[in-house]
């Protein structure tokens, strides 16, 4: 089964506008991890970053940073591959419901992390990064270093939520952080629906609810979906 692999990356450096942004991110957790709960009988926490609890290091990738940004406060450990100590994390990451996870064929149970964190530091070139947090492999090397990796975000999506998640990307991208970049099979898929749209905090608000609406009518229908399969795999069984 092909997926799609959606990718972003921005920043963003005023705190008020991160907090604003999670404090929307933390509502769609919530809706996320209901329905986990009503599927799988098991309940999610979303992860909260506070930047007041910092790690003393983490591995982070160069490609958070545009060709021409000086890498010079950065301590280089390998190719691509860097160390920073001091920062701080701020912001939201929890796995995005999708009934297939942990069902054979599907495979989807490491790859659907919705993350939504920013760096805070007082190093300028490494504040407000947009990141998601990676385990870095213990038989590596580099977990010596630091268990911890910093990376651009990304998920990959199978036939389900890919239109939603160019608008939920689009809605970011227009309220929040102008200058980010995504991917999902093109570049900015789906935003021409925001160039004309009004930016104030009402509308913000209507689409914000508009996507949450969204998400659950095809979290439902994914899920009616997936137990008709799993109801015709157990009937070609008996």
């Amino acid at each position: 089964m092909p997926s799609v692999e959606v990718f972003w990356k921005g920043r963003c450096v005023d705190h008020q506008m991160q907090q604003d942004l999670c404090e929307h991110l933390i509502k769609l957790s919530e809706l996320s991890d209901q329905k986990y709960e009503e599927y799988f009988g098991k309940q999610m926490h979303a992860v909260l970053f506070d930047p007041n609890e910092r790690e003393t290091k983490y591995l982070i990738s160069g490609s958070l940073f545009s060709e021409n940004e000086s890498l010079a406060h950065l301590q280089k450990v390998d190719n691509g591959v860097f160390l920073t100590q001091d920062i701080g994390l701020f912001g939201v990451e929890f796995s995005l419901y999708d009934p297939r996870c942990d069902r054979y064929p599907f495979g989807v149970s490491y790859s659907n992390r919705l993350s939504i964190v920013f760096t805070r530091s007082q190093v300028p070139e490494l504040d407000g990064r947009l990141i998601q947090t990676y385990s870095v492999n213990k038989q590596h090397r580099l977990s010596e270093l630091s268990e911890l990796a910093l990376d651009n975000p990304r998920l990959d999506l199978r036939y389900y939520l890919e239109e939603w998640m160019a608008l939920f990307l689009g809605w970011v991208k227009h309220f929040y952080l102008p200058d980010m970049y995504y991917w999902l099979g093109s570049d900015y898929k789906d935003y021409h629906n925001y160039i004309d749209a009004n930016a104030g905090d009402e509308f913000c608000e209507w689409v914000f609810n508009e996507l949450l609406l969204g998400f659950r009518r095809e979290a439902d229908n994914f899920t009616h979906w997936m137990r008709s399969y799993e109801e015709s795999e157990k009937q070609s069984q008996a």
